[in-house]
């Protein structure tokens, strides 16, 4: 018998769309690619019944809709818009407009018991068996509500955010938190991911490995196309510093023999001699990673979990005022060679300190690294099967 499930993607970042469609994908196929098989073990197979998942995404923001679309692996998958879940509000550069963000939250906790109310509806309309959700709080509710079980599935939740805010003094209202955690609370399973905050829900805790897309060409082709010598140095720049900023940084930099990869998704270019774009038509977000020396970037836990499973060394720049950013850069530095600009603004990018911090990083020998639990698509699936058999 089929599982339906409504797998609910909120609109946070790419790394939330990305490790959830990766988890969509197996559960499609239940196979695992990209590894030797020799290196994942199957045996959930043989223990329980293979199950055949029927899976809508229900996307909190419709642009990821055309991401999916560029996959051939998800093709003919059902994917619908459904407004569920709040964002963060950035500001200059990599900076958190936490005054904005808290207002955002206050508004939209107004709207969430009838948010709960649709939800509650649309789940027993369509007869889901199970939601899963990365950070959504509405799913969790509404899914109780309904009398389904729910799964969270990420590293972090709103209310772990906005209590951070809290305690600072950010005139978040606590009564506002409670209720986040409540309908947290209401949720079945929560697969924690590595590189994961402290949490305080009462649903159960199931740690779980990395869930992220793996480079099918292990970032093989990327590397034969790059030009330049064996000394160049590669950057995978993730945040596209000279659209971000508006500067050029070909004459601080091409002295030095030090390159960009830019994965051009929005086709905000700053044209430069020592860049390199690319577009997921080229190459997938994974590949550039894969095919880099160095990743620079924001500590982004899709991010990280990329540069661990490859054994990349990153540079990361703080994203100041984010709860996130602490445990995952301490967390990150367990597993690769990580180096952090603590206070990043386009005149660092243009001086010669940020060369320096990359060949610094670029020379560190890599040391004795924790092998990363690669396949929690397999934890995932096993309880599944469990619960459902």
């Amino acid at each position: 018998m089929a599982v339906n499930i409504a797998y609910y993607i909120s609109s946070h970042g790419l790394g939330h769309l990305i490790r959830s469609l990766a988890l969509v994908r197996f559960l499609m196929s239940r196979r695992i690619t990209d590894f030797p098989d020799d290196q994942v073990d199957y045996s959930c197979f043989r223990k329980h019944n293979a199950r055949e998942f029927n899976i809508t995404v229900i996307l909190n923001n419709p642009e990821h809709k055309s991401i999916i679309g560029q996959d051939p692996l998800l093709s003919g998958i059902r994917v619908e818009y459904r407004e569920f879940d709040l964002d963060i509000e950035t500001g200059p550069a990599f900076f958190i407009d936490i005054e904005a963000t808290v207002n955002n939250f206050r508004d939209f906790i107004h709207k969430a018991d009838n948010m709960i109310d649709s939800e509650k509806k649309y789940i027993r309309d369509n007869r889901y068996d199970l939601v899963i959700t990365d950070i959504g709080f509405i799913p969790c509710a509404a899914s109780q509500l309904a009398g389904i079980p729910s799964y969270i599935l990420g590293n972090f939740t709103w209310e772990e955010v906005f209590y951070d805010y809290f305690q600072k003094g950010h005139n978040v209202y606590k009564s506002d938190i409670i209720y986040l955690l409540d309908c947290y609370n209401m949720a079945d399973i929560y697969f924690q991911l590595p590189l994961a905050l402290k949490n305080r829900l009462n649903a159960r805790l199931k740690p779980v490995g990395f869930i992220t897309r793996r480079a099918l060409d292990m970032g093989r082709k990327i590397k034969k196309s790059l030009p330049g010598g064996p000394d160049t140095l590669w950057v995978f720049d993730s945040v596209d510093l000279q659209g971000l900023f508006g500067i050029k940084l070909d004459k601080c930099l091409m002295e030095d023999n030090i390159r960009f990869i830019v994965w051009d998704r929005f086709k905000k270019r700053q044209e430069g001699e020592n860049t390199m774009y690319i577009s997921e038509s080229d190459f997938a977000f994974e590949e550039a990673v894969a095919g880099c020396d160095i990743v620079f970037g924001k500590p982004g836990y899709n991010l990280l979990s990329q540069c661990i499973i490859f054994n990349k060394k990153a540079l990361l720049a703080d994203r100041l005022d984010f709860v996130e950013t602490e445990t995952i850069i301490s967390e990150s530095k367990r597993y690769i060679n990580t180096g952090i600009i603590e206070k990043p603004s386009p005149e660092y990018f243009l001086s010669g300190d940020f060369s320096r911090d990359l060949k610094s990083l670029a020379l560190q020998k890599k040391g004795v690294r924790l092998k990363p639990p690669l396949f929690g698509e397999l934890d995932v699936y096993s309880v599944l099967c469990m619960e459902f058999e």
